[in-house]
């Protein structure tokens, strides 16, 4: 385990994490960081807790609405099923007509 010191707002955070996720666990930080200063953190007059409670539901926001807007697997596996098929049909076609081009000639 490795120590990663983050800031978030105005102090500073020392967190475990493990080995070789230290630049992960900054990058979310500074997600986290942006979403406190995007609301006022220091304006609000709200507690630290309360600040990140806010800043963690708006980014659970924007995961939610990512996912509604993302097609499921299930979707994506029918869409490229269906192409498939499609495809199939194509060079089963193709196939026809090559055989009946090479049967006249």
């Amino acid at each position: 385990m490795n120590d990663v010191k983050l800031s978030l707002g105005k102090r500073t955070y020392t967190l475990a994490c493990a080995e070789g996720e230290e630049d992960h666990l900054r990058h979310l930080a500074g997600m986290v960081d942006a979403r406190l200063a995007a609301i006022g953190a220091d304006l609000m007059g709200q507690t630290e807790a309360k600040n990140l409670l806010i800043a963690a539901l708006i980014l659970a926001d924007e995961v939610h609405e990512a996912k509604k807007a993302t097609p499921t697997s299930s979707d994506r596996d029918d869409s490229l099923a269906d192409l498939l098929e499609t495809l199939a049909e194509r060079l089963e076609k193709s196939a026809a007509k090559l055989e009946r081009t090479s049967q006249g000639a």
